[in-house]
Parts: structure tokens; C-alpha cells; sequence
């Protein structure tokens, strides 16, 4: 491995399960880890920034900010997930940790007219919908629909702004490091990261 590169070895999974196989491959993949690099969507943001969004997008914003919180209760609960695995590797290499990809919110913000539009329309199908049809399941059909949406058609740019932060590092930093992420974001951080210079993409096989 190359002193001049900063060699990453990617930790995508499932932010809230069992980290211990993941903690076991980086042990065996690397006999120092310097940087742990991690997710954190909701990084230093304001509560203005946080009201503003809601206001914006006032479906997608509480179900993401309440999913980000259950998925923390339940980590503390349970010490599983990727608090667990950045600790494990922080405690086993002395590594620092820099954390990636910090809001969502710019995203949102970013699409003045459809986020807005798309949420509203939501909300109100799905009180007509309660209102006319008398289901639960029914009217809960828009709003589930539109999360899927927002989490397929923001996928892309999280993927970049993982990578574009990653990269950023290197050309200050070099040595081996490790990035915890959802593994949804795995293939596409790997794509934006092939073609670079001073970022070493470590094989999973090493």
C-alpha cells in the first residue's frame, strides 16, 4: 500500500445490527487504522435550519429526524450498530474520527418547489383520503411513498458528498482508513471513488 494514498476500506452495513464481523474485517485488513471516517446526516445543524426544512418539507423531515433518533435509542439500548463499531476501532487503534456527509437538509432546500409541493400534496391526499375512505393503511400509502422517493432520488448526491468528503482528507492525509456507512451507499462511494488519485479503494479479499 502506498504511503503517498489514503487506503480506505469500506464498512457499509446496517447502521443498527451486530457490528462485530465488520470490526473483525477491519482487523484483519489493516494492522493500524488511522481515520475512521462515519455518517452523520445531522451534523452542527441549527434548530432554525431544522425548523425551516420541516416547514419546507413537513413529511419527510419529522420521519427522518425521528427514524435518526429511534435508530440512536435503540443502539444505546442495545450497544449494537455503528456507534459500537466506531468505538471498537477507536479503542483498538487510537484512530481519529471524522465524520462525513453531515445534512440532509441542504438537499432539501436545494429544490424550492418540488419538496414543498410534493409534501403538501402528500399531506393533503392523505387526509382526503382518510377523511373519504376511512382507512389508516390506505392514507399512510402517500406519505410511506414519498420517503421512498426522497431516500431514491437523494441517494446520489449522499453518495457524492461521502466521497467528495473522504477525498478532501486525503489530500492532507494519508494512511489506512476505515468508513462507516449505510450499506446502501457502499457501491455508489466506491464509484465515485475509483478514479481517484490519493484515495485507495481496499479490497474486502485483502
Amino acid at each position: 500500500m502506498s504511503d503517498s494514498e489514503l487506503n480506505l476500506l469500506l464498512l457499509g452495513g446496517v447502521h443498527i445490527k451486530d457490528s462485530s464481523a465488520r470490526f473483525e474485517l477491519t482487523k484483519q485488513t489493516f494492522d493500524h487504522v488511522d481515520t475512521v471516517f462515519i455518517e452523520s446526516v445531522t451534523k452542527n445543524e441549527s434548530s432554525v435550519t431544522k425548523l425551516i426544512s420541516g416547514l419546507r418539507a413537513p413529511l419527510i423531515v419529522p420521519i427522518c429526524l425521528f427514524a435518526l433518533k429511534a435508530m440512536n435509542y435503540y443502539t444505546k439500548l442495545t450497544g449494537k450498530g455503528d456507534g459500537e463499531l466506531r468505538r471498537d476501532i477507536v479503542d483498538e487503534f487510537d484512530a481519529d474520527v471524522i465524520e462525513i456527509d453531515h445534512s440532509f437538509f441542504p438537499i432539501i432546500n436545494e429544490s424550492p418547489w418540488f419538496w414543498p409541493l410534493s409534501n403538501y400534496v402528500a399531506l393533503l391526499s392523505s387526509m382526503l383520503s382518510y377523511i373519504w375512505i376511512g382507512s389508516m393503511s390506505v392514507s399512510l400509502l402517500t406519505p410511506v411513498s414519498l420517503l421512498l422517493l426522497y431516500l431514491a432520488s437523494t441517494l446520489y448526491g449522499r453518495d457524492a458528498k461521502m466521497a467528495l468528503d473522504i477525498e478532501q482528507y486525503a489530500q492532507a492525509k494519508s494512511g489506512n482508513a476505515v468508513a462507516i456507512i449505510g450499506s446502501h451507499h457502499q457501491t455508489g462511494v466506491v464509484s465515485k471513488l475509483a478514479n481517484s488519485s490519493i484515495v485507495r479503494i481496499v479490497s474486502k479479499n485483502n
